[in-house]
């Protein structure tokens, strides 16, 4: 025989022993009586209790550690902010440094040849 049918086999016969099991203990199912438990001694109770107490738990923790992270990461874009902005300044006192070395040579250069053509013309 192959083992795909030995495998038939015994699952047929586990079903047929399930079956058997079950069928045996139906007559003593409608006996059961069913109990009832107050809601704070249920289990699914207390399970959503200690539930909610952990979110509250880690909600708590979770807004600390995002209130942390927040406050340096605030930190770190005002010392990035600092930085640039004296980036900036200092390229700005360069442009204007240069701006000035820049027209100041060419007012010198423009009075020197109006002075030359004045001296040529005389």
């Amino acid at each position: 025989m192959s083992s795909i049918a030995i495998c038939q086999i015994i699952f047929g016969f586990s079903i047929f022993g399930l079956l058997f099991i079950f069928s045996r203990n139906l007559p003593l199912i409608p006996d059961y009586e069913v109990k009832y438990v107050p809601k704070e001694k249920r289990v699914s109770f207390r399970l959503r209790r200690n539930v909610t107490e952990g979110k509250i738990k880690t909600s708590h923790k979770a807004h600390k550690f995002q209130e942390k992270i927040t406050s340096r990461l605030r930190v770190v874009v005002l010392k990035i902010d600092n930085y640039l902005s004296s980036r900036l300044q200092k390229v700005r006192e360069r442009r204007f440094h240069l701006e000035n070395i820049y027209f100041k040579k060419h007012k010198i250069e423009k009075k020197t040849k109006d002075k030359k053509e004045d001296k040529k013309g005389v």
